[in-house]
């Protein structure tokens, strides 16, 4: 029996506690309501001005040397010497790979064939000048010359491999006294100094593409900065997207060749807009629309989008700069409800 009336007394108990908890809940519901409906609901707010703005899209490519040659062997022999190793940077017309000279392919013929007609020529220059040949026989000498300074040079091209243009030797996958057969490449010079990138932009994004425009690539934590030089004029049917080059600066050599790096372009750019976070703007897909404070009340404003940047949206119409939107608290409030900044 006097189990019974503990429990009866416990439960009653309890009764009477989550009654004060529900009443005391209440009464702070209605408290709040109340204080809302005096003072305002509390938001944070930001006045509207005018900035730049700027959209940015990433892409990831490959980048690689804006010009890059393979010399390949004009003549098959032995390698005698090699003036360069890979990494080295070489003139124009630097000797890289110094074959030997060999008799047995008329190279000592040649040369001595060259200048004997040298000597030839300016003997009989001379004696054009003391009326001893003819203008025409003197035409004659100079085109042997001419033929046989053709023919040396071909050799000497072919025993002196050169760099076509100032740049790094980047592969170099022969050696000394190695035994080379025409055709075979010799190395490999690039221009690291200015890097390409290809990127494939779509449809949606492509007006927006110029040759000219400001483009940058990092890899590393390290940035160069570039522009666009080509713009495909036609879609590739296969990727669906159209092709553009940006070439960079890399003179400080701070990206490597070869490497993929994440690439912006700025597509779009714009003074003096009203531009305001992407979270403000609510029923974005649908009905656009932003909470400000006029006379201490929210106001819906309907507004038009413009562009969407990379961490605001461009407002076309419907705000000015000195509007107070609501940053803070808009979920709270309805159309003409009191307001208190915070």
């Amino acid at each position: 029996m006097i189990k019974k009336v503990l429990i009866l007394m416990i439960i009653a108990s309890l009764f009477v506690v989550v009654g004060c908890q529900k009443k005391g809940q209440e009464i702070e519901a209605k408290s709040l309501e109340a204080i809302y409906r005096e003072e305002g609901i509390p938001v944070k707010v930001e006045t509207v001005v005018e900035r730049d703005f700027t959209r940015y899209q990433t892409y990831y490519s490959e980048v690689v040397p804006s010009k890059s040659t393979v010399s390949f062997a004009k003549y098959e022999d032995r390698i005698d010497k090699i003036h360069a190793a890979a990494g080295d940077y070489v003139k124009k017309d630097d000797v890289i790979i110094e074959f030997n000279p060999n008799s047995r392919f008329g190279i000592k013929e040649t040369q001595a064939n060259y200048d004997i007609t040298l000597a030839t020529y300016t003997r009989m220059s001379e004696l054009f000048k003391s009326g001893g040949i003819s203008q025409q026989e003197l035409d004659g000498y100079e085109t042997q010359l001419k033929v046989a300074e053709a023919s040396w040079e071909t050799i000497q091209n072919m025993l002196k491999v050169t760099a076509p243009y100032d740049g790094y030797i980047t592969e170099l996958p022969v050696s000394e006294n190695d035994y080379i057969f025409i055709d075979s490449p010799l190395f490999t010079i690039s221009d690291l100094n200015i890097l390409k990138a290809v990127l494939w932009v779509n449809e949606d994004d492509i007006k927006f593409v110029k040759e000219g425009m400001f483009a940058s690539a990092e890899w590393n934590s390290q940035e160069i900065t570039g522009k666009v030089n080509k713009v495909a004029m036609a879609m590739d049917l296969h990727r669906r997207a159209f092709r553009v080059e940006a070439t960079f600066d890399n003179t400080k050599r701070l990206v490597k060749a070869g490497v993929t790096t994440e690439i912006n372009l700025l597509l779009y750019k714009k003074t003096d807009v009203i531009g305001v976070p992407t979270v403000m703007v609510r029923e974005i897909e649908t009905n656009p629309y932003i909470w400000v404070v006029e006379d201490n009340k929210a106001v819906r404003k309907n507004v038009v989008l413009g562009q969407t940047g990379n961490d605001l949206i461009e407002i076309s119409q419907g705000l000015n700069a000195g509007d107070v939107i609501i940053t803070e608290g808009y979920h709270l409030v309805s159309d003409d409800e009191k307001v208190t900044i915070k």
